[in-house]
């Protein structure tokens, strides 16, 4: 739908400025128009000195409807799962915020409570450029519960930058993946994982995204990793050891 509009705005700007130079300005304005009714004028704004000089930024632009359909979180005390679907998309909606607070209910004895598990907080740009589409997704996730008595705080926020480009994709599909881990104050980690993958439909060279998912996972280890002075004297009682067998005369050690 829009390559079919971009390409009948591409004839109507030929014959204009085969005309004559004088009446391109308005044919720009009326171009400009064509884009924006379908919610793509604003890319148009860069493709150069003549055209931004002669074409004000249309209004509407940029507008925060997402593609995007259907969203999913699921949490525990020690794992994060998160997943948006976004579809094809013909309009710009930029730096829209997604935020929220997985919460848990817990059962102590006789006793219920409720407790923050984990927080999202990220940003989904679908970008329908002139030509190619831009996707991306940035944020941060961060662990919240302290499921052992040794985690005396919460885990740092654990940052990812998305980044998917139509034009350099290849064979109709892109997956691209960010990781990240954070060390609670008792040593343990939490492990971050996301994904963005996807399918593109390239007609000319014109390259739309037509569909994605974006998966957030994040898990928290129990395994402490050990304090580094605890390593130090580790290694000092090895290498006394190696030092003592090596000094033992022959035949002693048994």
């Amino acid at each position: 739908m829009r390559h079919a509009r971009l390409l009948a705005a591409a004839a109507v700007l030929g014959l204009s400025l085969s005309w004559s130079p004088a009446a391109a300005a308005p044919v720009l304005v009326a171009i400009a128009h064509i884009l924006n009714y379908g919610g793509g004028a604003c890319s148009i704004i860069g493709l150069g000195i003549a055209v931004y000089s002669l074409l004000a930024p249309p209004t509407g632009c940029g507008t925060t409807t997402l593609s995007a359909d259907k969203l999913q979180v699921q949490a525990t005390e020690t794992t994060f799962s998160l997943s948006l679907t976004g579809n094809d998309f013909d309009s710009d909606s930029l730096n829209v915020p997604f935020s929220g607070t997985a919460r848990g209910t817990f059962q102590d004895g006789q006793n219920t409570f409720s407790a923050d598990l984990w927080a999202y907080d990220f940003k989904v740009s679908e970008d329908a450029g002139f030509i190619n589409d831009v996707l991306s997704i940035n944020g941060t996730l961060t662990h919240l519960y302290r499921p052992h008595p040794e985690d005396i705080a919460a885990g740092p926020p654990l940052a990812f930058n998305l980044i998917v480009d139509a034009d350099q994709t290849s064979g109709g599909t892109f997956s691209t993946s960010s990781n990240a881990a954070g060390t609670h104050p008792a040593r343990h980690t939490d492990q971050m994982s996301a994904t963005l993958s996807g399918t593109v439909t390239s007609t000319l060279f014109f390259d739309d995204i037509t569909g994605y998912t974006f998966v957030l996972t994040g898990v928290h280890n129990p395994v402490q990793i050990p304090e580094p002075g605890a390593l130090g004297v580790l290694g000092f009682g090895l290498a006394a050891l190696w030092l003592g067998r090596r000094l033992l005369p022959r035949g002693a050690g048994g």
